[in-house]
């Protein structure tokens, strides 16, 4: 189902996609191809890996509460980068001889994310519930969707490392 959140999101996207406003794509990939490496330096320091989250989303946070169309491009952007990872991690683990652990993988990440998710959609709706304003709801949401799809990454990277 098509909510009004999800449609100013599209529009926000076809308004990007014609110019009207841009995220720093470059910026977005090289802050995300630094979480392998920050995840496995966080790891062998016994440090949470999820500390990783602040300096991968950067790029994101660094937008002024005035520019909140463009940080919440930035965070769909960055979201679309997060589930790509998670998938070619999948498919990595699939493509594994450990039948096993490949469905494990998928079963913990699956219901990690749809999890993860359905708390964005409370926030939400409470933020709705208590007449929020739109952009700063798109926002919330947004950023609340990218760190859904961050942290199901790291608890499955995490879970790889275990592994090795």
């Amino acid at each position: 189902m098509l909510t009004e959140l999800s449609i100013m999101v599209v529009a926000i996207g076809t308004f990007a996609g014609a110019g009207g406003l841009h995220a720093d794509t470059t910026s977005l990939q090289a802050s995300l191809d630094q979480a392998e490496m920050c995840l496995t330096e966080a790891i062998e320091a016994s440090a949470n890996p999820a500390e990783c989250l602040m300096k991968i989303h950067s790029p994101c946070l660094a937008y002024s509460q005035a520019a909140a169309p463009q940080a919440s491009l930035c965070y769909v952007e960055m979201r679309k980068g997060w589930d790509a990872k998670i998938k070619a991690m999948l498919e990595a683990a699939s493509a594994s001889e450990d039948a096993r652990l490949a469905a494990s993988f998928r079963i913990e990440s699956k219901y990690e994310l749809l999890a993860n998710l359905l708390n964005c959609d409370r926030l939400d709706e409470l933020a709705e519930l208590y007449k929020q304003p739109e952009t700063e709801r798109i926002l919330q949401k947004t950023r609340c969707e990218a760190t859904a799809s961050a942290v199901t990454f790291i608890k499955l990277f995490v879970g790889a490392e275990a592994e090795k």
